[in-house]
């Protein structure tokens, strides 16, 4: 349509925020399968080359429909040494939920590439309401005004470990032991070591 009614059209697809390929060099890459994995796979040795704004992961179950989304955020601490926030959260198909409100389980992190540890974990539930929650897991913000990284209505602190010497492993032991049994595989298959 656009070549149809717009005459001498430069017409470009974007890859992200600053860049645009001309749509006669694009290559699509897009396949049926498109909903179960969206994002970078997460690799702890190149971290700071792969993310330098906000990176929203999604990983999709296209059995159950349940979702793990992982958001790396880069910072700076105090002393002017960069890190990264890592959360993770568990999004349960919507169809599961029965009440007026839904709680997910979500862990926060702080990840030192330079050091390649973690200092901060921590675990919270996060409670929504069913509404808002549905609008969060159809991850579409255009139609909803509700991103996926939304944080809950309600954040309840579980527990918190900081320590200089935490290990990307014991983080991803202790992530796996937080979120519910569907979602265990689906978190490991989004990074690699």
């Amino acid at each position: 349509m656009i070549n149809k009614e717009i005459s001498k059209a430069n017409l470009y697809f974007r890859c992200d925020e600053k860049v645009a390929v001309p749509a006669d060099k694009m290559i699509s890459t897009a396949t049926i399968d498109f909903q179960k994995y969206r994002g970078i796979t997460v690799d702890f040795g190149d971290l700071e080359k792969l993310i330098n704004k906000k990176e929203i992961i999604v990983h999709y179950d296209p059995k159950f429909l349940d979702k793990v989304v992982m958001i790396i955020k880069p910072d700076r601490d105090p002393d002017g040494r960069n890190f990264y926030h890592i959360e993770v959260e568990e999004l349960w198909n919507p169809e599961k939920v029965k009440d007026n409100f839904v709680l997910t389980n979500y862990v926060h992190a702080k990840y030192y590439p330079d050091k390649r540890i973690f200092n901060h974990i921590d675990f919270s539930v996060n409670q929504y309401s069913a509404g808002i929650f549905e609008e969060k897991y159809k991850d579409a913000v255009t139609d909803t005004d509700i991103p996926i990284d939304k944080y809950g209505d309600e954040h309840y602190k579980i527990w918190c470990v900081e320590s200089e010497t935490i290990e990307i492993s014991t983080w991803s032991k202790l992530v796996c032991a937080t979120l519910d049994e569907p979602f265990r595989e689906l978190f490991i298959e989004m990074f690699k070591f």
